[in-house]
């Protein structure tokens, strides 16, 4: 079986993810928790600490998106643009075939 290798940028993003998994249970929990005497001290009025963890979480979210690793940005441009020619070639050819 053959296995990706891991880049630098996947290890990101699956430390990124798993960090807003773990944030957005705690924010969840501490949600639940919120009126026990254990919590209540910890909570603020104007921002509560259920609320940070879970901005928390959405920015983590968004570092794991941003960490994503994605195919069509590490194609090198030159066989992008064969691609493209060849592809536009097909489309001249069928507008020809069809039209003359």
């Amino acid at each position: 079986m053959l296995r990706a290798r891991r880049t630098w940028t996947s290890t990101l993003y699956s430390a990124f993810y798993w960090m807003g998994v773990a944030l957005a249970g705690a924010c969840v929990a501490l949600t639940f928790a919120g009126n026990t005497m254990r919590v209540w001290p910890l909570e603020h009025s104007a921002t509560p600490l259920s609320w940070v963890v879970g901005i928390a979480s959405i920015l983590t979210f968004l570092a794991a998106e941003f960490c994503h690793y994605t195919a069509s940005a590490k194609q090198p441009a030159a066989s992008v643009d064969a691609t493209t020619q060849r592809s536009a070639a097909s489309v001249t050819a069928a507008i020809e075939s069809v039209s003359g």
